[in-house]
């Protein structure tokens, strides 16, 4: 009897869990380990590193392989788990009376609880690796959802933003800004969409001039700017009369964009502006557009004060700002006193560590900021996600919330400017920035995916979806904008001509490329171009001792290539400046204009900054290092360092490559001190963007640092948000310095002290006024620096 007993348990099933599995199960599984860890490490990386073209279409390959993966082993699954409460079924039955039955519960009973810590055990396995779990279809469904699918549809919301989700309506979004500013003059951008019908019935098309028209029929110019001078102390409702001013003229052509100009204004003066209805001179009111945010900062203009003074009340009823101008630069000349050598001095205990004692209107003093790379949400926040972002808006601000934004559950946030927000604008009645100095990619057109036959209206839907971001717009409504463009407004990497020096369609003024897009949303805000109209390289000064010239490094460059080791040999012939350089940057027109405007500011202003948009150093490596920037031009480059060798105070502005390096530089021909580099370069980006850790790209064995023409005196690799804050002292012309703040992720990690030299004598008395009224004339003395 036994015996049977034996024979007939040895026959029962067994559970599969105790029996080898096969080689083609156990293949499903590392493919599907393989494909969950691929799909769920990728998103990350995209979501928080690197939102790199490469994801599409290795992340939905991978996702669609754990997927098929799932679906077979779910079959394999089920018949596992009835074959398992089968064995045990037939492992329960009491074959050899009471008291045995007793003593095989009660090892059923020990088994049961070792099984059950197997399960957690097992089950944990499953959630880590992405292998289907043999005994839970429960488990399998959490794993599926939660892990794989959920993470898949953040990826597919971010790659496809901002055209699945947007944050704003074409038609409806309304802005208005201060663009650059003079202390004679300033620039308002604003965009108006269409359709733009003023009122019902018939009115005079100009007062007095006895002309009807259909009040419903569209106008190019339906309104003007009109302005009045500032009294009192609360910067808003002045009592002065309202003064006309130009008439905006918004077209389609234009994506209902328009830049007007304020001149005849008085120097160190606050202004308000509005717009008003040309037809009656009344303001206008922008709250017919609202139709898409219930949070007004969404649909309304940009302005002064912040909008968080009147939400929760009644939205106003007009839309404009304030804008102040700049000092006059003839105001408040140096006291004089020790001339100081130039150097770069980090030990300071000042009382006014952070420049917020920084003067508005003194010309000789003043602070302004610079940055690049800006990329609408990103890192992508979980709370952002379109399925329950509506709901979390309703709610006043997360439990866990750091106050750096007022931004959970909203999209299109911007972290850099919310921390620049954080910084200068907070609960302050005043900045006292002067300027945001924009150094490119303000837009990544090409990140993390490009169609293959970019529109117009591409770019156009990039730029709107900057211009709706509460993050963007409430510092820009307080802070003038003005920069430049580099590559991703286009393509990665994008050079404007060909090798033989034709212009390439994407920035011709007809096509439908990037450069329309740009001068319609940021490039028509810059100050005018010396080069004429349709350039876009430009100069500017603020007050008497700080000129600036900001350079397109992009639409004359011709096509790149790394540089060679006959290149980076400093004894190559082709390398001297009086060699003709035939791969070019700037191009002949703009590098004249360079070196025309380094002859005039020589002796006329204390500092120089030269703004690029690319690194003027070659020590960046990586990828692209030496290919984008001025690393693979270093004849031309060569020929910039010998001019600028023999000018002094001049610093470097510039960005791209998502680190902070202060550098310093000489030329060939200037002689090898040691710790004297005439040329000071600060390179600092990304304002919201990725940077790689871990990995360093920049270092003194690339490109011209062996031979000792570059230096690398700080280097910040890490930080997603970055930007320069640069303090400019020249009351005493004897000793002007810069002070310069570096900001990364919201904390000052770098300030340093720049001692200048002096440029000028000082005059007094008559003869002073009498040298004075003779430049204001035009007469200058004619020399070569």
């Amino acid at each position: 009897m036994p015996d049977a007993e034996k024979k007939a348990n040895s026959s029962l099933p067994r559970a599969s869990s105790s029996s080898s599995p096969s080689s083609g199960s156990s293949l499903l599984s590392i493919v599907q380990c393989s494909s969950s860890i691929i799909t769920r490490l990728g998103i990350y990386l995209f979501l928080r590193w690197v939102p790199s073209s490469l994801a599409w279409p290795a992340i939905p390959i991978a996702f669609a392989v754990y997927a098929l993966c799932w679906l077979i082993k779910q079959p394999a699954s089920s018949s596992t788990r009835a074959a398992n409460e089968l064995q045990q079924l037939a492992n329960g039955v009491d074959v050899q009376g009471e008291k045995m039955g007793k003593s095989v519960g009660n090892k059923h009973n020990a088994e049961d609880n070792s099984a059950r810590g197997d399960s957690w055990t097992s089950s944990l396995r499953s959630l880590i690796s992405g292998i289907s779990h043999p005994h839970s279809p429960r488990i399998n469904t959490l794993s599926l959802l939660l892990l794989h699918v959920l993470p898949f549809l953040l990826f597919l919301d971010s790659y496809s933003s901002p055209y699945l989700f947007p944050s704003h309506y074409a038609h409806s979004l309304l802005f208005n800004r201060v663009a650059s500013i003079s202390p004679t003059s300033a620039k308002i951008h604003v965009r108006w969409p269409e359709p733009i019908p003023l009122f019902e019935g018939l009115a005079e098309d100009v007062p007095g001039s006895g002309v009807l028209r259909d009040g419903m029929t569209r106008v190019e110019r339906p309104f003007r700017v009109v302005y009045r001078e500032v009294v009192g102390p609360s910067g808003m409702g002045g009592v002065n009369r309202w003064e006309r001013g130009p008439l905006v003229e918004v077209k389609e052509e234009n994506d209902w964009t328009a830049t007007v100009t304020l001149g005849n204004l008085w120097p160190a003066t606050q202004y308000e502006y509005r717009l008003a209805w040309a037809h009656n001179n009344t303001f206008v009111d922008p709250q017919r557009l609202v139709d898409f945010e219930s949070d007004w900062t969404q649909a309304l203009s940009l302005r002064s004060p912040s909008p968080s003074a009147w939400l929760g009340a009644s939205p106003p009823q007009f839309v404009g700002g304030t804008l102040r101008t700049w000092p006059d630069p003839r105001a408040g000349r140096g006291m004089g006193g020790l001339v100081v050598a130039s150097s770069l001095d980090e030990d300071q205990d000042e009382e006014d560590v952070y420049g917020d004692r920084v003067p508005v209107d003194d010309p000789n003093h003043f602070k302004f900021l610079t940055s690049s790379c800006v990329k609408p949400d990103f890192p992508y926040r979980v709370d952002s996600f379109p399925l329950w972002s509506w709901a979390l808006r309703l709610l006043p601000s997360a439990p866990w919330s750091t106050g750096e934004t007022d931004s959970w559950g909203k999209r299109n946030v911007i972290r850099g400017f919310d921390l620049m927000w954080e910084r200068y604008l907070k609960d302050k009645a005043q900045s006292n920035v002067r300027f945001l100095l924009q150094l490119g990619d303000l837009i990544y057109a090409d990140v993390p995916r490009l169609p293959s036959s970019p529109s117009l209206e591409t770019y156009r839907t990039l730029y709107r979806n900057l211009f709706a971001s509460p993050s963007f717009r409430r510092v820009m409504g307080h802070v003038p904008m003005i920069g430049i463009y580099d590559d991703h407004e286009i393509k990665n990497n994008w050079a404007g001509r060909t090798g033989e020096g034709g212009e390439l369609p994407e920035f011709a003024e007809e096509g439908a490329g990037g450069g329309k897009a740009w001068r319609e949303y940021v490039g028509g805000g810059n100050p005018e171009s010396v080069g004429g109209e349709g350039e876009n390289w430009y100069t500017f000064r603020y007050g008497a001792e700080a000129s600036f010239f900001v350079l397109d490094t992009r639409r004359y460059r011709t096509p790149s290539s790394p540089p060679s080791p006959e290149d980076l040999d400093p004894t190559t012939p082709d390398l001297t400046p009086s060699t003709p350089s035939v791969k070019t940057m700037l191009g002949s027109t703009q590098k004249e204009a360079l070196f025309r405007w380094l002859s005039t500011v020589n002796s006329t202003s204390t500092f120089k900054f030269l703004v690029s948009s690319v690194p003027l150093t070659s020590l960046w490596g990586g990828i692209d290092g030496p290919l984008d920037s001025w690393a693979a031009y270093l004849a031309e480059r060569e020929e910039i360092l010998e001019v600028l060798q023999y000018v002094p105070n001049v610093i470097v502005l510039s960005g791209d490559r998502h680190e902070a390096a202060v550098v310093g530089l000489r030329s060939l021909s200037a002689p090898h001190e040691e710790g004297r580099y005439p040329v000071l370069e600060l390179s600092t980006s990304p304002l919201s963007m990725f940077y790689i850790p871990l990995i360093r790209t920049l270092s003194e064995e690339n490109g011209r640092g062996p031979s000792g023409q570059e230096k690398i005196l700080k280097y910040f690799p890490d930080g997603q948000s970055k930007w320069m804050d640069i303090e400019v002292d020249t009351r005493r012309a004897a000793e002007p310095r810069l002070v310069f703040r570096l900001w990364v992720d919201g904390e000052m990690k770098w300030k340093a002290r720049y001692l200048g030299k002096q440029v000028r004598a000082q005059v007094s008395g008559v003869g002073g006024v009498a040298q004075s009224f003779l430049q204001l004339l035009g007469w200058r003395p004619r020399r070569w620096f």
